[in-house]
């Protein structure tokens, strides 16, 4: 749940971080390809559909579309509807569709793309970027001072929000 809350979260930021001064207003059209289901899944598809809402209305921009995908074989038509309706950001959810998404982007260096839970690998281009959840584990060991007791391990995981590209290499 944290996870969904963490997308959510980070949808809502990106369309608010489109360049736009809040409460000026925004022309920009935004919209929703959903993985196969329905909005209401409490998951991706729902949780990214909020993030969306709540960052269009964050930078004034009329109310965003979501084309909701029936099939797998609907992703990249679903995409073309709104690269037809001129829709200035594009926001894809699920990692199946990222296939489709990359080869929207590239044909289409004038729209934004975002892709929900999808990797996307070097060279990508400036236009389309993935958003994923990690999670990052720290293990602290701590010993007893007696030897015959084991380490007592105590872990932590916590999950942050990453821009799904792989760090270059040092």
């Amino acid at each position: 749940m944290k996870r969904l809350l963490a997308i959510c979260a980070a949808v809502g930021l990106i369309v608010t971080a489109c360049g736009v001064i809040p409460g000026t207003g925004s022309g920009l059209k935004i919209g929703i390809v959903t993985d196969i289901g329905q909005l209401e899944d409490k998951s991706f598809n729902e949780f990214s559909w909020k993030g969306v809402q709540d960052g269009a209305s964050a930078i004034g921009a009329p109310k965003p579309v979501a084309i909701v995908t029936k099939d797998i074989a609907d992703y990249k038509q679903n995409i073309q509807q709104l690269v037809d309706q001129k829709y200035d950001v594009i926001f894809t959810v699920g990692f199946l569709i990222g296939t489709d998404t990359l080869a929207a982007a590239k044909a289409n260096p004038g729209i934004q793309f975002y892709g929900v839970d999808q990797f996307v690998a070097d060279p990508a281009p400036a236009n389309y970027q993935g958003l994923t959840t990690s999670r990052v584990t720290r293990t602290v060991r701590s010993r007893s001072s007696r030897p015959s007791r084991s380490p007592s391990t105590t872990s932590r995981t916590s999950t942050r929000l990453t821009r799904a590209r792989p760090r270059p290499r040092r």
